[in-house]
């Protein structure tokens, strides 16, 4: 699922899920040049690379797909390159996110 900025200082949010028992390959929704994807959660790994505060989640080394692990779920949150621009992520509230879905 695909979150889309409502305006500039929002930021992209990408939710996958697998609930089969192999690992699903994803195509991810394509950034502007200055935004890369850093994964927020994938609970596919073992703790503490499970979760990560969203000011130190890592880049995506492949920012087009992403391989999620059997019986898991992948957070994704845009990230503006600090080469090109300065949004920084604002991750959204609980209830916001319910409001979104």
């Amino acid at each position: 699922m695909h979150l889309a900025p409502a305006s500039e200082a929002d930021h992209d949010i990408y939710l996958m899920a697998n609930a089969h028992w192999e690992p699903h390959h994803f195509r991810l929704p394509v950034l502007p040049d200055s935004m890369s994807w850093c994964c927020v959660a994938d609970t596919s790994q073992p703790a503490p690379h499970d979760i990560y505060p969203e000011e130190e989640a890592p880049r995506l080394k492949t920012p087009h797909a992403y391989d999620v692990g059997p019986r898991s779920v992948v957070l994704l949150v845009s990230r503006c390159d600090a080469k090109t621009g300065d949004r920084r992520i604002v991750p959204p509230s609980l209830s916001q996110i319910r409001v979104m879905l």
